[in-house]
């Protein structure tokens, strides 16, 4: 039995349950051995019901001559890994320049995968509150969906522009 995993961007599989040998005949002399097998997914990208193919495995015991054993498959998941964006509150004075839009992430892109986030807001210059939106693109080999990114908002807020009274 293979066991799922989140995506890590690589094709290594455990095996958690190496099962038992079936076909031997009798009361043969035949051991698996697993410490040189491999387990490996088809592909690194997030799928449900994956082949798992795993090699490399021997055949120890008396009889063990009499017996050849080839690569077996079996099924697991590779899942979305888990990243969060989160907007930073943002403020200015009415008439002031937007300030930088700014982000914190929780979690971090696999190995060579790369993205873009750019962050926007709703368009007014009145005063009042305005939600700061993102737009994310991920390149990862598999359209972004490898990850599972969730965007916590926030807002960009147009206070008054103090002003004061001076004496001609």
């Amino acid at each position: 039995t293979a066991d799922s995993k989140v995506y890590d961007g690589t094709v290594d599989a455990n095996i958690s349950d190496w099962g038992t040998l079936a076909g031997v005949v009798g009361g043969d002399d035949v051991s698996l051995v697993t410490d040189a097998a491999v387990a490996e997914f088809a592909n690194k990208h997030v799928e449900v019901n994956k082949t798992v193919t795993v090699t490399g495995f021997t055949l120890t015991g008396a009889d063990a001559d009499k017996y050849a054993i080839t690569a077996q498959t079996t099924l697991a998941n590779i899942t979305e890994l888990d990243i969060t964006v989160t907007a930073d509150a943002q403020s200015k004075f009415y008439g002031e320049v937007d300030p930088a839009l700014t982000y914190g992430v929780t979690g971090s892109l696999v190995g060579t995968d790369s993205w873009v986030v750019t962050l926007g807001r709703d368009a007014d210059e009145n005063v009042g509150v305005y939600a700061i939106n993102a737009t994310i693109e991920i390149t990862d080999g598999n359209n972004g969906d490898n990850y599972n990114v969730i965007y916590v908002g926030d807002n960009l807020t147009i206070n008054q522009l103090p002003i004061e009274v001076t004496a001609d």
